[in-house]
């Protein structure tokens, strides 16, 4: 109970970030064509410590539009996209079955430049392709909890009962 009670001090003390929103928006290739998937928006603070900023799931024509509302001041924007852009194969199988993974950092420099605004075709075939069974399910399920946790958090912070203390 101690320790609930100590958090639920600190709270009213914890800053928001000094990064504004921004977007990012583009559309999803492999080889050149437009190609459904879906796309994952994390700020990375190390493993333990990703935040879920947005999630999409991006139909045929490929287009997305993802907003990320920065929580803290370190700002490591990457996009985790699942998709069927590769030539992995589950045995014998058929690989139109089987989704992969790829990650793309975004770079701080191209956010500032764009003025928050980022537009980026990220071609899939290109990229480095992990199996994403069983590793994305579990990692985004624990994403989710997090983020489900920090968003109470924030709610709490904007009680009124705060401006009393």
């Amino acid at each position: 109970m101690l320790p609930i009670l100590v958090m639920i001090a600190f709270i009213p003390l914890l800053d928001a970030s000094k990064f504004p929103l921004f977007r990012i928006s583009g559309t999803l290739l492999c080889r050149g064509n437009p190609i459904k998937g879906n796309i994952i928006m994390i700020d990375d603070n190390f493993s333990i410590n990703d935040h879920l900023l947005s999630e999409k799931k991006v139909e045929l024509d490929g287009k997305f539009s993802l907003r990320g509302e920065p929580i803290d001041d370190c700002l490591d924007v990457k996009l985790v996209v699942e998709h069927k852009c590769h030539g992995m194969k589950a045995g014998r199988g058929d690989s139109s079955k089987l989704k992969g993974y790829s990650v793309f950092p975004v770079h701080i420099s191209d956010l500032v430049k764009s003025e928050y605004d980022f537009s980026w075709d990220i071609e899939l075939s290109e990229s480095t392709v992990r199996i994403s069974s069983p590793v994305l399910p579990a990692w985004r399920a624990w994403l989710y909890g997090k983020r489900i946790i920090s968003d109470s958090i924030e709610r709490i912070k904007q009680l009124k009962i705060w401006n009393n203390v």
